[in-house]
């Protein structure tokens, strides 16, 4: 029985036979969405049906995520396959590529949203790279619905159409991870690139294209990696004929229920991620590195007071305690930075202070650490560390300025870092916090707000790839910084040890310091008395 016969029974009938009518229509229906899942096709927002619709040379969909994106695209790749665009002229047996980041999500998206539009009988063959992993698929041709043959030359092998000798329908799957020569060699009619491709192999797909009449391509993505030359070149110039730029929110896609939406509302909670991940946003930079960062939670405007000793005049600024560690991180060279840390009783970490130098001497440069450890009180640092491959740790030490060097890794320091940044916005993680102080720190915030990774490869087997690796420039400030979180200071103790538990050593230098800080609270009060006052 037909759907139009079973509808006519659920109308007339009983709710008894109306629910075993639904039944017998269900497998109806769904061999009928096998044979022809085109027919099916329905846009799950205005943004996919201007997709469908459009004339453009290239399109751009630049959307949040589960917006249905690559959805549409597969369906777009069918309807070239199989020739059936219901909006413009395509070629009769069209050939085309996917291109996607790598074998995985060609896997786990691409192939499943291409593939849900073909029917099983339009497929006459399958090469795969791998498990479940596409080279390619080859489809009954067009024009005589005939299964094609394989025919093979010195060079490559053709699949012909044995009634009109025509290359039948073709979709070959690349990924970025591949080196540009795979990209080449192949004429093609359209291509569909998902998420954002490299620059060179979005040229070398577009090249595939020279001399072929009703040719198209389609990007789809949302800008995770806010690759420069995407926007420079597709985004921010005018849309023509040869390019539209389509753009709808994933609150648009129809498809998806409210408790979808709420829940991708609690996975990201920060106000630019939501930007980014629902509207499709530029929020990020271009490989940013600590693009976690929240001014909300990592900078502050004060010192908590528990870690500060009150003024005795009114004029004088707070002290730190003398109970709390002190670390300061040491960057040298031409740029010469040093950056103090404060570690709390919690092991959270608080940079309270900055010494930036350009080409200055070391005794300068010195004098400007002796200047910060005076204005916060600080009898003596902690620990001065120092990257291993510094050649001053000699010329610091004839200044006062005592260095060890630490063991130093990239890689280790800014996981340590990330992971001192999350702490600050998530208390449920248990992780000491990293904190700057912002009115001391500019040049620290300032590096931060551009520390990003080297540019992609333009060349060789890792091109269009980000290294991990950062771009060596405006770094002095943080690498002091990263050097000093990638030790994971210990928390302070509320108290000195008792002198029963102090080695002669530890007792002496507690002495001197309390000797210290009498004779400065000594001199400070005497500068404090007006000297036309008759105390003085």
């Amino acid at each position: 029985m037909d759907i139009p016969s079973l509808l006519s029974r659920i109308d007339s009938a009983n709710p008894e036979e109306a629910a075993k009518a639904l039944r017998d229509l269900v497998p109806v229906y769904e061999a009928r969405k096998r044979a022809d899942p085109l027919a099916f096709f329905k846009p799950s927002s205005d943004g996919q049906r201007q997709f469908v619709m459009s004339q453009a040379y290239g399109r751009v969909t630049l959307t949040g995520n589960s917006a249905g994106k690559s959805f549409v695209a597969g369906e777009e790749c069918a309807c070239w396959l199989l020739n059936r665009h219901p909006y413009r002229k395509v070629p009769t047996n069209a050939h085309g590529w996917v291109g996607c980041p790598n074998e995985q999500t060609q896997k786990d998206v691409q192939q499943k949203a291409v593939l849900r539009f073909i029917p099983e009988n339009r497929i006459a063959k399958r090469i795969y790279t791998g498990a479940d992993v596409l080279d390619c698929i080859y489809l009954v041709c067009n024009r005589c619905n005939t299964r094609p043959r394989e025919k093979h030359t010195k060079t490559h092998s053709q699949w012909l159409c044995p009634g009109c000798g025509d290359e039948v329908p073709y979709l070959g799957f690349r990924t970025y991870k591949q080196d540009i020569q795979a990209w080449q060699a192949k004429r093609l009619h359209f291509g569909w690139l998902d998420e954002e491709p490299p620059e060179t192999h979005f040229k070398e797909l577009l090249a595939r294209f020279f001399g072929i009449e009703d040719a198209g391509w389609w990007l789809t993505y949302t800008p995770v990696l806010a690759l420069g030359w995407i926007k420079r070149k597709l985004i921010d110039t005018p849309d023509d004929d040869r390019k539209q730029v389509i753009r709808w929110n994933t609150q648009d896609n129809s498809a998806l229920s409210l408790a979808d939406l709420k829940q991708m509302e609690r996975d990201f909670p920060d106000e630019n991620e939501r930007r980014l991940r629902f509207k499709g946003e530029y929020v990020m930079q271009e490989g940013l590195i600590f693009k976690m960062w929240s001014a909300a939670h990592n900078e502050v405007d004060a010192l908590p007071a528990s870690m500060l000793i009150p003024p005795k005049a009114p004029h004088k600024s707070a002290r730190l305690k003398q109970d709390l560690e002190i670390w300061c991180g040491v960057d040298t060279g031409a740029n010469f930075a040093a950056v103090f840390v404060a570690v709390d009783y919690d092991g959270n970490c608080w940079v309270f202070d900055e010494v930036f130098s350009f080409e200055e001497e070391t005794h300068e440069r010195a004098g400007k650490i002796r200047a910060v450890m005076a204005r916060w009180g600080i009898g003596r640092v902690n620990y001065f560390a120092l990257d291993p491959t510094s050649q001053f740790e000699i010329e610091l030490a004839r200044e006062g300025i005592y260095c060890t060097k630490y063991d130093h890794g990239w890689k280790a320091a800014k996981d340590a870092t990330i992971s001192y940044i999350l702490g600050a916005q998530d208390p449920a993680l248990r992780l000491p916090a990293l904190r700057v102080l912002r009115p001391t720190c500019p040049v620290l915030l300032k590096e931060r707000a551009v520390y990003r990774r080297e540019p992609p490869k333009q060349s060789g087997p890792m091109a269009g790839e980000y290294v991990d690796a950062p771009l060596k420039k405006d770094d002095h400030c943080l690498d002091a910084l990263m050097l000093v979180l990638e030790q994971r200071p210990g928390a302070s103790t509320h108290a000195p040890k008792p002198v029963e538990e102090m080695t002669d050593i530890e007792r002496d230098l507690r002495n001197t310091q309390a000797e210290l800080a009498a004779r400065n609270e000594e001199r400070e009060s005497e500068m404090s008395i007006d000297p036309l006052s008759g105390e003085y």
